[in-house]
């Protein structure tokens, strides 16, 4: 039973970081454009999130595009042992500050958490596979 929720687990993250991160950051694009309002503590704060989150997506698609160049990492490469340790810890910051932006209505409210988390999956995927 304890590998069952395990392995829920894993997919529910896979899901998080595979789907509703990049559609979330691509619907926080177009909400954030489309925004007028004022800005608060509260809204900078998920915005804050919302770009720490895109910088580590930033980097996970750069380490795709260096693979590429290179042919690829050797295991355990301290290029890529930097690149996922930097991913991660864009993230987990991101997470922090789009939570605290969280406790205030704004336009990027519930979608800067759901990308920095799936970015935060996303690293966490990596880690474990490396």
């Amino acid at each position: 039973m304890a590998n069952l929720a395990m392995q829920l687990l894993m997919i529910l993250m896979a899901l998080v970081a595979f789907v509703g991160a990049p559609l979330a950051i691509i619907w926080g694009w177009v909400r954030w454009a489309k925004d007028s309002s004022r800005s608060t503590f509260w809204s900078k704060a998920c915005f804050v999130g919302f770009l720490l989150a895109n910088a580590s997506i930033c980097i996970w698609i750069g380490g795709v595009v260096y693979a590429q160049i290179i042919g690829g990492f050797a295991y355990y490469d301290p290029r890529l042992m930097k690149m996922i340790s930097i991913g991660l810890w864009l993230a987990f910051v991101g997470v922090l500050t789009s939570f605290i932006g969280c406790w205030r209505p704004s336009v990027l409210r519930w979608i800067a958490p759901l990308s920095a988390a799936g970015a935060l999956f996303f690293w966490i995927i990596a880690a474990t596979g490396e």
